[in-house]
């Protein structure tokens, strides 16, 4: 899945724990797939956050985008 993807899975995981009417066993796993998803868009974003700052610190004109994966 995309980022975009996994965001908007996320957003209905948290409105499907959000009401009462999910079983218990379904929110602990909807609850389990939430966080693995939210660790993974962390990395992503730690990654591009890394890119920015390394363009930030350079002469834009000369500016190089590196791979840090």
């Amino acid at each position: 899945m995309s980022f975009e993807e996994d965001i908007k899975r996320v957003e209905e995981i948290a409105d499907k724990l959000s009401s009462s009417l999910t079983p218990l066993e379904e929110a602990i796993a909807l609850f389990e797939e939430g966080m693995a998803l939210t660790k993974k868009l962390e990395k992503i974003l730690a990654g591009a956050k890394r890119k920015v700052e390394i363009v930030a610190g350079e002469d834009p004109d000369s500016a190089e985008i590196l791979d840090l994966e």
